[in-house]
């Protein structure tokens, strides 16, 4: 049945309905909602003498037949969504045209827009609103709409702006929704949607605005987020999302508002923000954010900032401190619970006036003035103005050092020496995780070495000479990675070198002089093979030189005014041939010159022109190539075998000197004379073989002394006694 306009005449023009006997069958487009029920008028009663029988005009409380898909979805529209109790319904189901129902909005006599915010909507969104395809606006704001987001919506293909912002919504966003590829403002917060915010968002590349906020939305940001190069305005806040912000976010270079507060997103804040050129808002705050707040957010023109109700550390940037950011700024900066960096280093740049009798420095320009600190005399900014060095050598330091000098936690140089610096090293310097170098010599400090230095793991430079420090060197030191220079030299300090030292890999410069160190020198000091200057003068040191230290190439090597036996060997020799060393002053003499005495004075006491065979004997050749020699692989003469060799003369004293002889063969020979009890110095003797000579006397108790022998042989001579 259509509904036709009557032949009545003017002013009235009304409609009539077409006298039918067959009753209209109710749809289900046209049925009315229960709590907005509108009651047709009774049917007139058909006269004879009349063809028709005006009707009153059509009112918002009726409910014509609908005769186009877009009336059927308005219909639809007004029946679920309450129509009638509506704060405007201006022609609402009449028959005036659909464009001037309000709210709604046409062109060509297609609906294009529908602006029904804060109209007193209730009630579910209708399937058949799909039939409205031309759509470009639905604005639904700040209503009671309520249940899910139909999937219908899939046909709303040019829809350009969605708002259903402050209504009672639930679900999950419909994934036909990311087929809207037109759409260009998403706004569905303040609902109690669910679930996690949907992938497929990023296929709306065309979007500018999306505001997802206050809502249940869970789980990560989705990395899509990051297609959406055109968007302006972020809102994810007051949802429930986890996870770190993303990186991609970043992407997003149009950005002028970015609202993620009120989550539980974790991980630090990031570092890149200075990207978002246009931004104006930044809303970050309650969150499980931690770490330093990044110093590009004080260079953004932002006029709201808000960061609070995280686990953030540290300070905030000197940038955020200026009037110029501060007056254009909505924040919530006092809320944070962080000092400024530059207030921060001020105060632990104070307390080292304080503490240090700054008013008497010679040199205190514009110390505890307002001055930029990078304006006070010693004190070095980096761009973002955090104190990165800070020198005041021989400049009349007098007292303690604060453990408030912690609080320059970007300090990268500490120079203190030259002053009047007295009593312990604070430990909290160990704090200070970026120094790279510490300078405190030439003062009067005392007390141990703190173990704490062993945490600064970038530091490259330690010098703490010239005090009057105690103790041993702290084990802990191993972990100082990075060390290149350590000068420890004129202190108290006592113990032995650790014999970790070896694992100080990038050390080039170590100087352990003037102390009170005792037992041996490590021979783990060969495995610094950056190392090219070593002293160790001046100590209670004892033993042998070790010979690793011929794998270094030094320049500088001190050992003397130790109590250091034995002799160089040839490797260490060759090694230090360019090298400036005392090894005269320290009294040890090369390992060669020692066995060329001890060989030379055998040769000449046993008639050693003479012999049978002496190939290279007191020439210049290397010993191990003399008949009869032996040696190790540092030169050191192990054995000697010249048995049968017309050897001639008594055993010279002098050959005890070979410290290292393993095997002494003299056997049938002339040698004559006693024994000499000097022999017992061979403490590394194993074999004595002096068969079938011609010696005399008795033989020496000292034998006894001889703990590694294992083979003596003393026969057909006319020794006398027993032997030990």
């Amino acid at each position: 049945m259509t509904i036709e306009p009557t032949a009545l005449p003017e002013p009235t023009a009304t409609t009539t309905l077409e006298p039918t006997s067959t009753p209209i069958p109710p749809t289900a487009t046209s049925t009315p909602n229960p709590t907005a029920t509108a009651t047709r008028e009774p049917a007139p009663t058909v006269s004879p003498t009349s063809t028709s029988t005006p009707v009153p005009p059509p009112t918002a409380t009726s409910t014509p037949i609908p005769v186009s898909p877009e009336e059927v979805a308005l219909t639809a529209f007004y029946e679920s969504l309450g129509g009638a109790q509506w704060a405007r319904n201006d022609n609402w189901l009449s028959d005036a045209p659909i464009g001037e129902w309000f709210g709604v909005t046409t062109e060509g006599g297609r609906v294009v827009t529908i602006s029904m915010r804060g109209n007193g909507l209730r009630g579910e969104l209708p399937a058949e609103i799909d039939n409205l395809t031309d759509l470009r606006v639905l604005d639904l704001a700040e209503n009671d709409v309520i249940g899910a987001i139909p999937p219908n919506i899939r046909s709303l293909v040019r829809l350009r702006e969605l708002d259903l912002a402050a209504n009672d919504l639930r679900g999950e966003i419909p994934p036909q929704i990311g087929n809207l590829t037109a759409l260009e403002s998403i706004r569905l917060s303040e609902n109690d949607l669910s679930g996690a915010i949907p992938s497929f968002v990023g296929n709306l590349v065309n979007l500018t605005q999306l505001d997802l906020s206050a809502n249940g939305f869970e789980g990560p940001i989705p990395s899509q987020i990051g297609n959406l190069v055109g968007l302006r305005h972020l809102n994810l806040g007051g949802n429930k999302l986890t996870g770190e912000i993303p990186a991609v976010l970043t992407n997003l270079r149009n950005l002028d508002w970015l609202d993620l507060s009120n989550n539980r997103l974790s991980g630090e804040v990031p570092d890149r923000l200075d990207e978002f050129s246009g931004l104006r808002g930044l809303l970050l705050a309650s969150n499980l954010l931690k770490g330093m707040v990044p110093p590009e957010i004080g260079e953004l023109d932002l006029q709201v900032l808000r960061i609070s109700g995280n686990s953030l550390t540290g300070c905030l940037p000197e940038t955020m401190l200026e009037s110029t950011f501060q007056i254009r700024l909505e924040h919530d900066l006092h809320e944070v619970g962080l000092p400024y960096c530059n207030r921060m280093d001020r105060d632990a740049l104070t307390a080292v006036y304080n503490a240090t009798s700054g008013t008497k420095w010679p040199q205190s320009a514009n110390w505890l003035s307002e001055q930029f600190v990078g304006d006070w005399h010693g004190v070095t900014t980096d761009s973002e103005g955090r104190v990165v060095r800070l020198e005041l050598g021989s400049n009349g330091l007098v007292g303690r050092i604060p453990a408030a000098i912690s609080g320059l936690e970007r300090l990268e140089v500490l120079d203190l020496g030259g002053n009047r610096l007295s009593g312990a090293i604070p430990p909290e310097i160990g704090d200070i995780g970026r120094l790279q170098v510490l300078v405190l010599a030439d003062n009067l400090l005392t007390g141990p070495i703190p173990a704490e230095i062993s945490l600064l793991h970038e530091l490259r430079v330690l010098s703490l000479s010239s005090n009057e420090l105690t103790d041993g060197i702290p084990v802990e030191f191993e972990d100082l990675q990075s060390i290149a220079r350590l000068d420890l030299s004129r202190n108290h300090l006592s113990g032995e070198i650790p014999f970790n030292i070896g694992n100080f890999g990038t050390l080039r410069v170590l100087n352990l002089s003037y102390n009170g160190l005792t037992g041996r020198i490590p021979g783990q000091i060969g495995m610094l093979n950056r190392l090219v200057s070593l002293d160790v003068s001046n100590n209670d040191l004892y033993g042998e030189i070790p010979y690793q230290l011929a794998n270094l190439r030094l320049d500088s090597l001190r050992v003397s005014q130790n109590e250091l036996t034995g002799c160089v060997v040839d490797v260490l020799r060759d090694a230090v041939s360019k090298t400036a060393h005392d090894f005269e002053v320290a009294r040890l003499p090369f390992c060669r010159e020692i066995a060329v005495k001890a060989l030379g004075s055998l040769f000449e006491s046993t008639n050693g022109p003479d012999w049978f065979i002496s190939t290279n004997w007191m020439s210049d050749a290397p010993l191990n190539n003399w008949y009869g020699v032996v040696t190790d692989d540092l030169g050191r003469v192990t054995e000697i075998s010249l048995s049968q060799n017309g050897l001639d003369g008594p055993i010279p004293t002098e050959l005890v000197e070979l410290v290292n002889l393993m095997e002494l063969d003299l056997s049938g020979n002339a040698l004559h004379g006693e024994l000499p009890g000097q022999i017992a110095a061979f403490a590394a003797l194993q074999e004595l073989d002096l068969f079938e000579n011609r010696l005399s006397g008795s033989i020496p108790s000292e034998f006894g002394a001889l703990a590694y022998l294992a083979r003596l042989n003393l026969r057909f001579n006319t020794l006398s006694g027993e032997i030990p």
